[in-house]
């Protein structure tokens, strides 16, 4: 079992604290919230000293985390278990990555949600883009009870009682792009899951019925790997930059503000679908 010190807070924590020792500890292996008992001799242990039997255990009893049973070296409760060095040591050297890169990534967030909050753009990692004129307009945290139907009712496949959820609005003139996020535990390792409703002077589209928000949604959730791809640090950002770029080209391309990016073609296929990527080289926006 471990149990941890109070939770780290400051005068910059936002909503959910990631400093906290639950969520830099869980999820450090996968599926290892400390919830459940990795040992299968544990149920028969606590039944015999008559404790909460099957796998919940009480949180004042410390947390049945997998890899402190690894670092340990403990294989059982049975009277013929004997300690496991040599699975031990193997599992220093993997923990310790796993938490200096947690934490890193933490303190990232922690910083990037921060700024975010007081809807203020942060520089560092952000994507390589023309001059953005869609703008951060608020960002809030979000309960997984008060969800917007229009997420709650699509992305129930995609959620986790362990997520975060926060909504985002950038704004562009008279058209408004609301984004809302599930942000999970394991995040960075894990990404985002996003979904957008904009409300322009057309009315309100979503991806059920609006093409261009649907392709919007495929870069910010299907080709995210590519906001990875300069480290993991600032992804948080990098999706809120490239909201904000997608939405100018959204505008732009379908007349509702005037039109300043370079497109080679601005429609492609039937469905009249906008160029989403940003060729830093050449300056200019082309489809996939």
């Amino acid at each position: 079992m471990i149990t941890t010190a109070s939770p780290w807070r400051d005068k910059f924590s936002v909503g959910t604290d990631y400093m906290s020792s639950k969520e830099l500890l869980c999820g450090l292996w996968p599926k290892d919230h400390g919830e459940e008992c990795p040992n299968p001799d544990t149920p028969e242990l606590f039944n015999k000293y008559g404790l909460p039997s099957k796998s919940k255990i009480p949180n004042s009893s410390g947390r049945p985390f997998l890899w402190a049973q690894r670092l340990a070296g403990v294989t059982g409760w049975h009277p013929d278990a004997l300690l496991d060095v040599k699975l031990s040591k193997e599992t220093v050297a993997p923990f310790l990555a796993a938490i200096k890169q947690r934490c890193l990534a933490r303190l990232a967030l922690k910083y990037q949600l921060r700024n975010l909050s007081a809807t203020k753009t942060v520089k560092e990692g952000a994507i390589s883009q023309p001059t953005l004129l869609t703008e951060l307009s608020s960002w809030k945290e979000l309960q997984q009870e008060s969800l917007p139907e229009f997420f709650s009712t699509r992305a129930r496949q995609h959620l986790s009682d362990k997520d975060s959820f926060y909504e985002v609005s950038v704004k562009r003139g008279k058209t408004t792009c609301k984004a809302v996020l599930a942000l999970p535990l394991e995040y960075p390792i894990s990404p985002p899951f996003i979904l957008l409703e904009v409300t322009c002077p057309n009315g309100k589209a979503t991806s059920r019925t609006d093409t261009n928000v649907r392709a919007i949604e495929a870069e910010l959730n299907v080709h995210i790997g590519e906001l990875y791809e300069s480290g993991v640090e600032y992804v948080l950002t990098r999706i809120v930059s490239k909201l904000c770029l997608c939405v100018d080209v959204y505008v732009e391309g379908l007349g509702l503000e005037p039109q300043i990016k370079f497109f080679i073609n601005k429609f492609k296929g039937p469905d009249n679908v906008l160029p989403y990527v940003f060729n830093s080289e050449r300056q200019y926006f082309e489809h996939r």
